[in-house]
């Protein structure tokens, strides 16, 4: 979820003129400007660009699209003063976040198995698993968690990993738990992965001052 306050994106005159507005007619305004900021931010993440129009820096490897499938789920709420862009996907929301303004994760053992586990639960529309990469898990010691009254954890077959796991899913993996073996040899039980900052979503100011000298001129 992302927030945004509608006067800090015009001037203190303007915010005068604001509050000359009833709620009503406030929300009808930042309706409209986070209608307009949600339909950038799909072009946006489309393009794989930021709301400046440079694009974003390139995955360490390989060339597929990064955070292709966050537009789907993306929707905005206003009230008369803050608008809300959030997604119906709690972990959606928390990747959008995380993206925009490059924050750091923490990783540690625990952490890497769960978010494995979400993995495999996720839509697969990337396609199965390879044989190498379940190899390269098994060899890694890929564990899941299993039971619903007494939790346990397995190592799963080639077979179960490939038909639960995308070739996406499957990669992230891989790298969390290399990353977990290099720090185990280092004598870490936690590990900081930096995500570079991809941002997508941002408030056009001139969009808001063009919205709000419409609403003003508004009848009634």
């Amino acid at each position: 979820m992302i927030h945004f306050d509608l006067k800090g994106a015009v001037s203190v005159a303007d915010r005068l003129k604001l509050a000359m507005l009833p709620p009503d007619r406030r929300r009808r305004l930042l309706n409209t400007v986070m209608r307009q900021a949600v339909d950038d931010a799909k072009a946006n993440l489309k393009a794989q660009r930021g709301p400046d129009g440079k694009p974003w820096p390139k995955r360490k490897k390989g060339r597929k699209k990064m955070l292709g499938k966050l537009g789907k789920s993306l929707v905005s709420h206003a009230n008369a003063d803050e608008g809300t862009a959030e997604w119906k996907n709690k972990l959606a929301g928390q990747t959008a976040f995380k993206h925009q303004y490059g924050l750091p994760e923490i990783y540690t053992k625990a952490k890497a198995r769960r978010r494995s586990n979400s993995a495999k639960e996720a839509a697969d529309q990337n396609g199965p698993a390879t044989r190498h990469q379940a190899r390269l898990l098994k060899q890694l010691g890929y564990s899941i968690t299993v039971g619903k009254r007494v939790k346990r954890t397995r190592q799963p077959g080639i077979a179960w990993i490939r038909k639960n796991l995308s070739f996406e899913q499957a990669g992230q993996t891989l790298k969390m738990l290399i990353a977990e073996k290099r720090n185990q040899r280092r004598g870490k039980s936690s590990w900081e992965i930096q995500v570079p900052a991809r941002p997508f979503l941002e408030i056009d100011k001139q969009r808001v001052l063009n919205a709000l000298a419409a609403e003003l001129n508004r009848r009634g």
